[in-house]
């Protein structure tokens, strides 16, 4: 594999948000869907207190983490909590045309082939990054970027991945 790009403050690689991300988003082998009940008081009141009125909640857990799912107004949003009910990751899915203007050009100009499928912003402890999702085919890469506008790392998404999580119901391309 490349080398890890130390961009977080905590010492957190972009291979370590990426596979954080491929665990929440795309594989859902071991994942144990829970019931509301079944998820600390702590971490719902949390959730429930920066999104008032969610619904159709999808909780699980994998790997010591509970992950919350859900959709609102066409975009989808997934929370990782720890088990002492810190918040370590958030994707909020976006509009692609509210990328950045610089990020637009960067990805029209280095992928002129390509076409820019999704877009979120992705919050990892403190730092935030923007992730465009670009597809040819059925090729899918995803660029990170930092807020500076700054070009992070390009991974590819296999399709087998993409599949999965069409079939989750996380993503709603095609």
């Amino acid at each position: 594999m490349s080398e890890a790009l130390p961009i977080l403050a905590s010492k957190l690689t972009m291979k370590n948000i990426l596979l954080l991300f491929l665990l929440i988003c795309v594989s859902c082998v071991g994942t144990d869907q829970l019931t509301a009940s079944q998820v600390p008081l702590s971490i719902r009141q949390q959730l429930h207190k920066e999104y008032i009125g969610v619904k159709k909640l999808r909780w699980s857990n994998q790997d010591n983490y509970y992950i919350a799912q859900f959709r609102r107004a066409t975009y989808d949003y997934v929370f990782v909590y720890d088990q002492q009910g810190k918040l370590v990751q958030k994707i909020e899915e976006i509009n692609c045309q509210k990328l950045p203007v610089a990020i637009q050009e960067q990805i029209k100009t280095k992928y002129p082939n390509y076409i820019l499928s999704e877009a979120a912003l992705q919050i990892v402890t403190q730092d935030t990054l923007y992730r465009a999702e670009i597809q040819r085919g059925l090729k899918f890469y995803y660029l990170y970027f930092k807020t500076n506008l700054n070009f992070v790392k390009q991974t590819a998404l296999p399709l087998e991945d993409k599949k999965a999580a069409w079939d989750f119901g996380v993503l709603r391309s095609w």
